[in-house]
């Protein structure tokens, strides 16, 4: 593929999936500045590849964890904060559920909490998470179930009358 049109279709992806790929890097990073960096990187690696890759989503994902990655070790950045996760909703008629899932999500390992993200924010199937972080597909959908389980134990219910756990509302 031509460098113009490797640019093409890099630039396509990005425009429908900027949200998604920083929501993943910010799930990584914890930090809006670094995950906005990590994007960035990404995409300039993605630029910079001689040949396309066969899918694009996925390793793009990967892409954007590999930098997410790499700028953390290299900043050495272990002070987080629920705050960014904050950011995940942007309706502030939604903040107590807001402040649930920031806090639920930072109870999740890193795998776990990315696996999450990836699924729920990003929309990705159970094969590309498995692409993105280098994992078994079946690893990947049992982890994420187990995930979902326990957030679902974890969650109050009495905070909001109208979840669901998946069992028949009498």
């Amino acid at each position: 593929m031509r460098e113009k049109d490797l640019a093409a279709v890099v630039g396509a992806f990005y425009s429908a999936h900027r949200q998604e790929l920083f929501t993943y890097a910010l799930s990584i990073t914890r930090a809006t500045d670094v995950a906005e960096d990590a994007v960035h990187e990404a995409i300039r690696r993605l630029l910079s590849i001689k040949h396309a890759p066969r899918e694009i989503r996925p390793y793009a994902f990967r892409c954007v964890r590999n930098a997410a990655l790499d700028l953390l070790r290299q900043a050495q950045r272990d002070a987080r904060t629920l705050e960014d996760y904050r950011l995940l909703f942007d309706d502030p008629h939604r903040e107590p559920l807001r402040e649930s899932v920031a806090e639920l999500l930072a109870e999740l390992t890193e795998q776990e909490r990315e696996i999450v993200v990836l699924k729920i924010f990003s929309g990705l199937t159970f094969k590309e998470i498995a692409d993105v972080c280098g994992a078994r597909q079946g690893t990947v959908a049992s982890s994420y179930w187990r995930c979902l389980n326990r957030l679902r134990a974890n969650f109050a219910p009495s905070d909001n009358p109208n979840f669901q756990t998946g069992e028949q509302q009498a």
